[in-house]
């Protein structure tokens, strides 16, 4: 895996030993270090990382005969800022089920059931600071080609994309 980094910025140790004992398993196609409160990019490695590098202003070819002033161009997210943007929200409903799951079911005055989920985002003061002991400790998705690890921490998410190469078929 190659060791491009973009973005860096001091991560604590714990966390660096952490991704570093995910990646040493076979198959790793990149890492990201997300934030936990917005889910940008502090740190990325591997493919993504080099996808990333390439799309610089300075890879760009420019004319001479253009103006002075180019058009500005639509912003179109690099393939590290949408995986990002899609592990952050599958992160955030994957905390708000556990949320849910965490709480009791009851019955609300009209006899229906309520499991608590409305009272989720009432502002309460622990719910902003999204609950950092969280309930959710791993998450795992598997795809035909892929392979996404996502290890919550207090204040980063940890993910590995691995290659889904399918391994050794169990006989039964």
């Amino acid at each position: 895996m190659a060791n491009a980094t973009q973005r860096t910025q001091q991560v604590p140790q714990h966390v660096t030993a952490l991704l570093s004992h995910l990646t040493s398993r076979p198959g790793v196609q990149s890492t990201l270090i997300l934030s936990r409160k917005d889910g940008s990019i502090i740190q990325s490695t591997g493919q993504l990382a080099q996808s990333e590098e390439n799309r610089t202003p300075e890879n760009q070819l420019t004319s001479e005969s253009s103006p002075a002033s180019p058009a500005p161009q639509p912003y179109h997210p690099s393939q590290a800022e949408t995986l990002a943007a899609h592990i952050f929200a599958f992160v955030s409903s994957a905390a708000a089920l556990g949320i849910s799951l965490s709480r009791p079911v009851t019955t609300n005055q009209n006899g229906h059931w309520d499991e608590g989920y409305d009272n989720v985002n009432e502002g309460e003061d622990h719910d902003l600071d999204r609950d950092e002991d969280g309930e959710v400790k791993l998450l795992r998705m598997r795809t035909k080609k892929h392979e996404i690890v996502v290890v919550p921490d207090r204040k980063y998410l940890l993910c590995v994309v691995h290659d889904a190469a399918p391994g050794p078929v169990a006989r039964r």
